[in-house]
């Protein structure tokens, strides 16, 4: 937009294209593409699937939810990083601020200084980032137990089978 202020959808619309831009570009998308399918494949199929096939499918799984758990614990570094160098940016003026709340008088102090205003950005941008993908490991470790089970069990079938 050409020197106007952006309407709260427009600033919404943006964040979301920032943070497809993100998955884009750590590869989130197209390693996710590619397990998806696998974890489409294997909860549809996972009868059919080989005790080696199952254990196969949920180290894939368990790989990709590590990947996705170091890109969160990357996030969260980077967010306690913002917040350290904000507090330290704005230490001498927030209390010269007037508000009810520390958190008022803070942002105040944070909008009246320009590098804890461009830190607060992207401490924003990465709290954004990290929120959409926190959960994923869980449940992607969780679909991996499921798939272990299975080639436990079907190990123990075979077992008994045999003997």
């Amino acid at each position: 937009m050409t020197n106007q202020k952006k309407t709260g959808l427009e600033n919404f619309t943006d964040s979301q294209e920032v943070l497809d831009d993100f998955e884009i570009s750590s590869g989130l998308g197209r390693i996710q593409d590619e397990y998806l399918t696998d974890l489409d494949v294997a909860r549809t199929n996972i009868g059919k699937l080989t005790p080696e096939e199952c254990y196969e499918k949920a180290m894939q799984l368990l790989t990709y939810s590590f990947y996705l758990q170091r890109l969160c614990n990357r996030l969260t570094s980077e967010i306690k990083w913002c917040d350290a160098a904000i507090d330290n940016a704005i230490a001498g003026s927030v209390g010269n601020q007037s508000g009810y709340s520390y958190q008022e008088r803070k942002n105040k102090a944070v909008k009246q200084n320009d590098y804890a205003c461009k830190i607060n950005t992207k401490r924003v941008s990465c709290d954004l980032k990290l929120t959409r993908i926190s959960f994923l490991t869980s449940k992607i470790d969780k679909f991996a137990e499921v798939l272990i089970e299975a080639s436990r069990y079907k190990r123990s079938k075979k077992y008994e089978q045999s003997t």
